[in-house]
């Protein structure tokens, strides 16, 4: 693949035409494009998705996009989603949304001695502080915890040896006993053909608990020339612009 710029109108891919019609997944006609920008993050939720069961009382450690997304699939599956955040302002924004003004909303602070049986950590890196918040989710025995976001390759468990990129990007399922809690450790990554598949169907299809849909996370266009400005100032602040900033690289 080939092109001149991260953010070009067009890109030029060259292969066998077979080879490209598999790795580039088409968005289902009828899609708009604010909600079809969501289609690779939506895959990636479905693939970890699928290391749920139906039903379960289920945490996210994490309200960003990943956290987001995935909170809506796992409602679709009949589970019972809270999502956990270190952020006050980033959940309330959320509770403003009808996309998940139902879905029940907990500070990382306040959580005392609530348990799930799955916990699901979608941060976009681990550290000591997440990890041992999100374990302490877990009941002492017979839990999952779901490693969705990212983890540094050379990062231990707490107090172990055990580096948990390796079973996120193996995909691999570990028995893991530590403080007196014993649980699943189940690594998720990437996506495949038939999760590009299932998002684009989930973002045709109308949400059954609102008129809206995905795009709703949308707060700002932000024109391709201005987009500096706004990192920069995330950067500067110290923290993550609230919502999905989408970038407009104009005709």
């Amino acid at each position: 693949m080939t092109r001149t710029t991260a953010f070009g109108e067009t890109t030029l891919l060259e292969g066998p035409p077979d080879q490209l019609r598999a790795a580039l997944p088409a968005v289902l006609d009828g899609t708009p494009d604010d909600r079809a920008v969501f289609t690779e993050p939506l895959a990636c939720a479905v693939h970890c998705a699928g290391n749920v069961l139906a039903g379960s009382d289920v945490a996210i450690v994490g309200a960003g996009t990943a956290g987001v997304l995935l909170a809506v699939l796992l409602r679709l599956k009949g589970c019972q989603v809270t999502l956990v955040n270190r952020s006050p302002e980033r959940l309330t924004a959320l509770s403003a949304t009808a996309l998940l003004r139902e879905v029940p909303k907990l500070l990382t602070s306040e959580v005392g001695t609530r348990t799930f049986g799955t916990v699901v950590v979608t941060t976009a890196l681990l550290d000591d502080s997440t990890f041992d918040s999100a374990w302490g989710l877990l009941p002492r025995d017979g839990g999952r915890l779901v490693l969705f976001g990212g983890i540094r390759p050379d990062w231990p468990v707490p107090g172990t040896r055990v580096l948990l990129d390796g079973i996120r990007r193996g995909e691999e399922v570990r028995e893991l006993e530590l403080g007196g809690r014993r649980a699943l450790v189940v690594g998720t990554h990437g996506a495949t053909g038939a999760d590009f598949a299932a998002a684009g169907a989930v973002l045709a299809a109308p949400l059954p608990w609102t008129a809206g849909h995905i795009e709703e996370l949308i707060v700002n266009r932000v024109p391709l020339p201005a987009l500096a400005a706004l990192l920069n100032e995330a950067v500067r602040a110290g923290v993550d612009p609230i919502g999905k900033h989408v970038v407009d690289i104009g005709r």
